[in-house]
């Protein structure tokens, strides 16, 4: 038996690599995918950065309260802001005799005049974390651990949401969010 000989070619191995097409294909389906999720992934950062500054509020109005009973001394929270930041300060003293100096391009520091100890002081630059209250100062009494005047004080992060803090007489706080639904926030 002879052998004829094929006219089929010999068949040629498997293209290995990865084409302009299927390159393209992949960095369409990405930029999709990431203009879907940034928007979303901003709103995220905001809302912790909203939950952190929440977290240390409440933790600083605990520690003004506590610590004026234990010192036995009449101490206070003050809230300032402007166009450059925003902040505010645990310290003795009158309302007036501490205050957060602005400095464009940098962080807002807080400074008391001499008879009065800045405690502590969170600030943020521009509009990253804004603080705002309804009363300037809130003044603990020592001897009964009250507040007063009572107040709220607002944090927002950015333009988002917004967090009230309610503070009763007794120093009680109620978080809630005014306007826009918050996920486990009750609205104000």
């Amino acid at each position: 038996m002879t052998e004829t000989p094929s006219s089929a070619s010999p068949a040629s191995p498997a293209a290995k690599g990865f084409t302009l097409i299927e390159m393209l294909i992949t960095v369409a389906v990405l930029a999709i995918i990431l203009t879907s999720v940034v928007p979303s992934m901003r709103a995220f950062v905001a809302r912790r950065h909203l939950d952190g500054a929440s977290a240390q509020l409440q933790a600083d109005l605990h520690f003004l309260r506590s610590s004026s009973v234990a010192l036995n001394q009449a101490l206070r929270i003050s809230v300032h802001s402007g166009s450059a930041g925003s902040c505010y300060l645990v310290h003795s003293g009158d309302a007036d005799q501490c205050a957060c100096t602005f400095v464009a391009g940098a962080e807002p520091v807080g400074n008391c005049e001499p008879g009065a100890e800045l405690l502590r002081s969170q600030a943020w630059a521009g509009n990253a974390v804004a603080v705002r209250a309804n009363v300037a100062s809130m003044r603990v009494d020592p001897r009964h651990g009250t507040f007063s005047p009572t107040g709220s004080i607002e944090i927002q992060a950015g333009d988002g949401p917004v967090l009230r803090h309610v503070v009763n007489i007794l120093g009680r706080l109620r978080l809630c969010a005014p306007g826009t639904a918050i996920t486990g926030v009750a609205a104000c």
